[in-house]
């Protein structure tokens, strides 16, 4: 069965996006200036290895820069989305959970009617074992044993059938927790596996720029060479 369409759209064509033949030019270009570099050992080989690192770079921030012009319109459109179809089940789910709990208190009376008709068919089960003993006993031949003890053993067949559930047509019955979390901290330090801990890189170098000894943190100070580049114009595309 088809579903029915709940969220239409207006025709547009998804842009199919690709490099310009001046972005690949480039890029091979700022390739072949750093494959010169081999090695750094003196002020003219340095001079060469920054101005590779330039065009290099240069070409990482024209790609990038337009890589979000491009996407953003895109993230804009699904964020409209989301709120689009959020203000729409807000309502929708408050409602679902709302049935759910009063079918849920339902199921709980329903387990305890269950329960209870269980315990009297087992107590009127054990009065026939017992009154199918008693007859035996009492019996004058094996043919009589034998005659009682089948139709004890139809009675408590009718008897033991299984106690009938209330479920609707499609309906899923599942246990599951309500979990509230209460100290965070406290749940991390006893079962740290059960949180996610994700650290801030930013903060913890701030730290240390200000000599602070940050606790679980191995860091060594090392240099890193890097360029800055002026306005470029964009590539074309």
């Amino acid at each position: 069965m088809n579903e029915l369409a709940l969220i239409t759209v207006a025709p547009h064509t998804l842009p199919r996006f690709s490099l310009t033949p001046i972005a690949k030019e480039q890029k091979e270009l700022a390739l072949s200036q750093a494959a010169l570099v081999g090695a750094v050992r003196n002020a003219a080989e340095n001079d060469v290895a920054v101005e590779a690192q330039k065009a290099l770079k240069a070409q990482l921030n024209l790609l990038e820069k337009q890589r979000k012009v491009f996407k953003e319109p895109l993230l804009v459109a699904g964020r409209v989305l989301d709120n689009l179809v959020q203000r729409e089940v807000a309502e929708l789910e408050e409602e679902y959970a709302r049935i759910g709990e009063l079918v849920a208190g339902f199921q709980i009376d329903e387990q305890r009617r269950i329960q209870e008709e269980q315990r009297l068919q087992a107590e009127r089960l054990a009065e026939l074992e017992r009154q199918k003993n008693a007859a035996v006993a009492a019996a004058k031949t094996p043919e009589e044993a034998e005659a009682i003890t089948q139709q004890y053993s139809s009675q408590a067949y009718a008897e033991s059938r299984p106690v009938p559930t209330t479920r609707g047509k499609g309906q899923r019955l599942t246990e599951d927790w309500e979990v509230t979390i209460t100290n965070l901290h406290e749940l991390a330090r006893v079962f740290p596996h059960c949180v996610t801990i994700t650290p801030k890189m930013g903060e913890i170098k701030a730290l240390l720029d200000q000599g602070v000894q940050v606790v679980g943190v191995k860091a060594e100070k090392k240099l890193v060479a890097g360029v800055r580049t002026s306005a470029k114009k964009d590539i074309p595309v």
